[in-house]
């Protein structure tokens, strides 16, 4: 091999080293731009103390049918939780709402027990990941009562724009829909 051949050799392994590398800054841009685009939104839950029902960690995800509410439900009731009715903000980082709605989902969470839940958006809702997301409940349904957030909406949107934070007030009934989960022994 001479001495023009074996530079010539070293020549095109450095030249195609070179554009494999020159290429390589650009291939994890991109992928980390669609993990980014993937990864889940953080939201903001208003915690109702007087609801047996407490949320942590919900974040939502975009998939190809919509958007999955993800989160970790606790029951510090007697009672089995059958359903809820959440409301959701979503606001620009200007803190304008960029959209809103409630939607009410079957959930199932046993009397002291703690659930990972996901749940289906039903709303055609336009969430971007620079966006806030802030998530509340309006109504908790048990197997044996009902309870209803008052003026939910009102207290969501204040605690959305950082208003001062005020107590919600919780209204409960008995539930005459649903059967008990409990059966009783009547004599």
């Amino acid at each position: 091999m001479t001495r023009q051949n074996h530079f010539a050799g070293k020549l095109a392994v450095t030249a195609f080293l070179l554009l494999i590398f020159s290429n390589w800054n650009k291939v994890p841009a991109t992928l980390s731009q669609q993990r980014l685009a993937e990864q889940p939104i953080p939201v903001d839950y208003l915690q109702v103390p007087e609801l047996p029902l407490s949320i942590s960690m919900p974040a939502v995800e975009k998939t190809e049918k919509g958007y999955l509410l993800r989160c970790s439900a606790a029951n510090s009731s007697s009672e089995q939780l059958l359903g809820v009715t959440f409301l959701i903000l979503v606001l620009d980082p200007e803190n304008k709402v960029r959209g809103r709605g409630s939607w009410s989902s079957g959930v199932r969470v046993p009397a002291y027990a703690t659930t990972r839940l996901s749940i289906k958006l039903p709303l055609t809702l336009s969430i971007k990941s620079r966006y806030r997301v802030v998530l509340a409940p309006e109504q908790l349904i048990g197997s044996e009562s009902i309870w209803q957030v008052m003026k939910a909406r009102e207290l969501t949107e204040a605690y959305a724009r950082g208003d001062e934070y005020v107590m919600p007030k919780v209204r409960r009934v008995a539930n005459q829909v649903d059967p008990p989960t409990v059966e009783q022994v009547i004599y």
